[in-house]
């Protein structure tokens, strides 16, 4: 999360420094999000069969390595190659994270660790931009960077993660037990393996290429691999990637519910706590990750502060993220994830809501009240809904829930930011166009030129609003022929800009709205879920007892209904 928070910093020291451009340069990240999200589900379910340890340790390897790899690319195609190693390294990395916590924690007790597991998550997201940001700008500095060898700052991010993932294999080595199921005897399904991952794939793609480039059904943009050109007319291929994903994803499912090892068990959803949980992580990945992508344009483009400042001004919310998820993990094994993960749902609402707000005005003083609410909207369901949802599962069982539950965690999140991006987009060109409209002079002799600057911008914006943008530079030439005094030219520059910034501020609120629906689905669906732990709700089976009296060893997760 640390390093996938920073990249997009670095994004236009890359595209500088290898001659690329900016659609190439987003495929570092997209590359990294396709492999990791296309192999998670295996991962999950290997790490049951030969050893959860093994399969983080593993992962960590591959980890390490990609980011390596990426620090030296000597290309492009290089770089993108190496971060999708880090995405099959993450893949194996994710599953296993909650998975071994639950193996090696009680039931009552897996809260707390979930907690410190969701505050180092909150940590994350606000070291990676202020970390990621001073070394994209300065790298180590001068003298080391000369001394090592390295001058382009926007390397040392990937070598920080290598660093990073020795000293977590050393640590993983010496103090984490393995666990796994003796019971399976893993057959590899190379058909299930190509199944899941063609339908993970393409649905990712689909999402991330869809509001970014093609468009959801009238084309943006041709599809095009090298010399292919996929030309559909007006229409837009999003469309086909989606229809194939879900029809990829229908028969892998149908496939395994007819296998005794499953790598997808659909049988998970049976019970409530599972199926609760996995739709409020979803829910909770959305919005959150709709409004990480918000914000920080909105600090950067809006407000006008560099990267660093941006991160800085999100400390707040990081703080109550950090504060506040152990407290949540220790109520959930106190009272129940219910109540808790209902809470920080209508937090997590009333914080967009009050968010959604911003104006070309809006001060860092008056967001730290909302990055507050936010943060603590964050914390409260994060561990709790991961913890529940692993509650009843049995711990031979925990790798391929895991799996899944990363799954439906990363899927949320694509979807989260495709579609506010979407909502953002949408709302932009309206919203300028009224901007623009509104906008007026003081000075009563600038009105008739003005007036035919404003009819000119209006008439321009007629293909798409969204297009315009607060730099200034490109309409200088333009207002010197109507304003040659530069005092009148300055003036009518500032009015301008003004309009345009409030009216991306008015398409943020816009996104930010419909981001705030999002967790009072989520606070419905934990109304759903299990009660306090240790507590049997009606008609839920001793999971222990039934599995033994089936000749199961441990629990059996079909005994666990709601």
């Amino acid at each position: 999360m640390m390093q996938n928070t920073t990249i997009n910093l670095a994004n236009p020291d890359i595209m500088k420094d290898f001659g690329a451009s900016m659609t190439t340069v987003e495929w570092v990240l997209t590359a990294n999000m396709l492999a990791y999200t296309s192999f998670i589900v295996l991962m999950g379910r290997l790490g049951d069969a030969v050893g959860r340890k093994k399969m983080f340790s593993l992962g960590l390897v591959g980890y390490m390595l990609g980011g390596f790899l990426a620090g030296i690319a000597p290309s492009i195609g290089f770089l993108i190659a190496s971060s999708a190693l880090q995405g099959l390294g993450a893949s194996a990395m994710m599953p296993a994270t909650t998975s071994l916590i639950a193996a090696n924690f009680d039931k009552d007790e897996r809260g707390g660790a979930m907690g410190a597991w969701g505050a180092v998550t909150g940590l994350a997201v606000v070291v990676g931009p202020l970390i990621g940001g001073a070394l994209a700008k300065d790298g180590l500095g001068p003298a080391l960077n000369a001394l090592i060898g390295v001058g382009q700052g926007w390397r040392y991010i990937f070598f920080l993660s290598a660093f990073l993932g020795l000293v977590v294999l050393a640590l993983t080595l010496a103090f984490i037990p393995e666990s796994r199921d003796e019971s399976i005897r893993f057959r590899f399904d190379a058909v299930g393996v190509l199944l899941s991952a063609a339908s993970l794939f393409l649905l990712t793609f689909g999402l991330i290429n869809g509001a970014k480039h093609y468009g959801w059904l009238y084309r943006n943009e041709p599809f095009a691999i090298g010399s292919f050109v996929l030309d559909l007319g007006k229409w837009s291929p999003t469309p086909i990637f989606l229809a194939l994903a879900v029809a990829l994803g229908a028969i892998f499912v149908v496939r395994e519910g007819k296998k005794p090892t499953p790598l997808f068990d659909a049988a998970l959803f049976r019970d409530r706590n599972f199926t609760g949980g996995t739709i409020v992580t979803a829910v909770l990945q959305f919005a959150m990750m709709g409004t990480f992508f918000l914000m920080p344009f909105f600090l950067k483009s809006v407000l006008g502060l560099d990267s660093f400042k941006a991160g800085l001004a999100m400390i707040p919310m990081a703080i109550a993220v950090m504060a506040v998820s152990p407290l949540a993990g220790i109520l959930s094994d106190r009272i129940g994830a219910k109540w808790v993960i209902f809470v920080g749902m209508l937090f997590m609402s009333f914080a967009c809501f009050f968010i959604a707000r911003l104006s070309p005005a809006t001060t860092l003083g008056s967001l730290v009240l909302p990055f507050v609410l936010l943060g603590i909207g964050i914390g409260l369901p994060m561990s709790p809904s991961t913890s529940s949802a692993l509650r009843d599962v049995p711990v031979e069982k925990v790798g391929g829930a895991s799996g899944t539950l990363s799954m439906v965690r990363q899927i949320g999140a694509i979807l989260g930011i495709a579609l506010i991006a979407t909502a953002f987009g949408t709302a932009m060109p309206g919203n300028m166009q009224k901007r623009v409209a509104a906008m007026t002079v003081p000075e009563a002799r600038l009105e008739r030129k003005f007036d035919r600057v404003k009819a000119m911008m209006l008439d321009g914006m007629q293909g798409s609003g969204s297009e315009m943008s607060s730099d200034m530079s490109q309409y200088n030439d333009r207002l010197a022929l109507f304003f040659p005094n530069q005092a009148d030219a300055d003036e009518v520059a500032g009015t301008i800009k003004t309009a345009v910034l409030s009216g991306m501020s008015d398409s943020m609120n816009d996104a930010f709205r419909y981001a705030a629906i999002a967790p009072l689905l989520g606070a419905f669906a934990a109304l759903f879920m299990g009660g306090k732990p240790g507590k049997k709700e009606d008609g839920e089976a001793d999971s222990e007892t039934d599995g033994e009296a089936n000749g199961n060893v441990g629990p059996d997760p079909l005994a666990v209904q709601g």
